[in-house]
């Protein structure tokens, strides 16, 4: 599935805080890491979406945009829909992306748990208006709590196809749920094998394997040591990952004047913007670098004979330079004494994603519980939302 090589750990003391608070959570049965199927009604919806339309718009934002960004970027589908994840409500770049789309051959699907997210709803109001007039009911597809709301009034107003949303499981954590899973299927992801790859992690997470506990340890000493925490990613594949989890980790640790902050980076880009401040700058970070193990066998063009310093490139690939990268800033991290862990996958697919997904919400989870903070809520976000609303009132 993936390996992980980090450095030993400090303070002995922190593995069995590891191993208690993985027990304790995972014997709550959390709903977040259920990995349930979907139902058969769900699996009829989505067909419908994909056999309909070219485009479909994905109104939502925070965990209702993320998550179902990284699942429908797994697809290789090339009749798929294209799918447009649309989180920003900057009035310039919102109406670019919708008006470039064909009105007749696009659906939208609209994210919310609670049914009461302004940015939301500010989107589908403006679509309302200036794309698809809301009487075009069977191209709106709605997925929210079965609670009452704004969202759902609107829906069932308008007759559009409403699908009710968990209320046990928060935004950032829904990846797993018919939040993320519902964009999956409808952008022809294989649910069967990222679900599965979710529960093998889950196993390896109730036997405790050592592997599992030590990368978990790695976690709660840099939450506790660390100001910011990076990920950085040698496959570009893995942007919408590392998006996803910048939120995870912010949002559910950095509470009651703790936390560390997320910084996404990626290689090979960011060796030329970031790395020099890595390797000489303050050293209060802790890194996490994602690889997968390269399949490139096409060897680059052998231009010795014009240039004799490319030698070191003779008979290897793009590949083999990616790799060589992400070696040399893993060495040369943990060279400098920083802290520094990859975690290396052997597959870019559904059901090693659906492991990474997995294991970082139990990652999240655990290191929560060790700083003794509440992982599923955000109540300073809150106040952010309400004061919006007092401005516009």
């Amino acid at each position: 599935m993936f390996f992980c090589n980090s450095p030993e750990i400090e303070d002995a003391a922190i593995y069995p805080a590891v191993r208690a608070a993985l027990k304790a959570r995972l014997e709550q049965a959390l709903p977040c890491l259920a990995c349930a199927p979907s139902s058969e009604e769900i699996h009829t919806v989505a067909s419908n979406i994909r056999k309909r339309f070219q485009t479909v718009l994905v109104l939502g934002t925070g965990g209702s945009s993320l998550g179902g960004r990284v699942l429908s970027s797994l697809s290789q589908d090339p009749c798929a829909p294209r799918m447009i994840f649309l989180d920003e409500i900057h009035p310039e770049i919102f109406y670019a992306s919708v008006l470039a789309c064909c009105p007749e051959n696009t659906a939208v699907i609209v994210i919310s748990k609670s049914g009461e997210t302004a940015e939301t709803l500010c989107q589908l109001l403006a679509l309302f208006r200036h794309f698809l007039p809301p009487q075009r009911s069977d191209q709106f597809f709605v997925l929210t709590e079965a609670s009452p709301s704004s969202l759902r009034s609107l829906s069932k107003a308008y007759g559009f196809t409403c699908l009710s949303l968990s209320s046990d499981i928060g935004g950032r954590f829904s990846v797993l749920s018919l939040v993320g899973l519902f964009p999956a299927l409808v952008a022809g992801v294989d649910e069967v094998l990222l679900l599965e790859g979710a529960r093998y992690l889950l196993h390896l997470a109730q036997q405790q394997k050592t592997e599992l506990v030590h990368s978990l340890a790695f976690a709660i000493q840099g939450a506790r040591k660390a100001c910011h925490n990076v990920l950085l990613s040698y496959d570009a594949r893995f942007t919408p990952l590392t998006l996803w989890h910048r939120q995870l980790w912010a949002e559910s640790l950095g509470k009651n004047g703790i936390g560390t902050v997320p910084i996404v980076a990626r290689g090979t880009v960011d060796q030329h913007s970031q790395l020099q401040l890595y390797l000489d700058g303050p050293r209060d970070k802790v890194y996490t670098v994602l690889s997968v193990q390269q399949q490139d066998t096409r060897p680059l063009f052998d231009a010795t004979g014009v240039a004799t310093q490319l030698g070191y490139l003779q008979g290897r690939t793009m590949g083999d330079l990616l790799a060589a990268e992400c070696q040399a800033t893993c060495d040369e991290l943990s060279a400098q004494g920083l802290a520094v862990r990859l975690l290396g996958l052997k597959t870019f697919d559904a059901h090693t994603m659906g492991a990474l997904l997995a294991y970082f919400m139990c990652e999240v989870i655990v290191v929560a519980d060790v700083l003794g903070v509440n992982p599923f809520d955000q109540p300073a976000v809150d106040r952010i939302k309400n004061r919006a609303q007092e401005i516009l009132s």
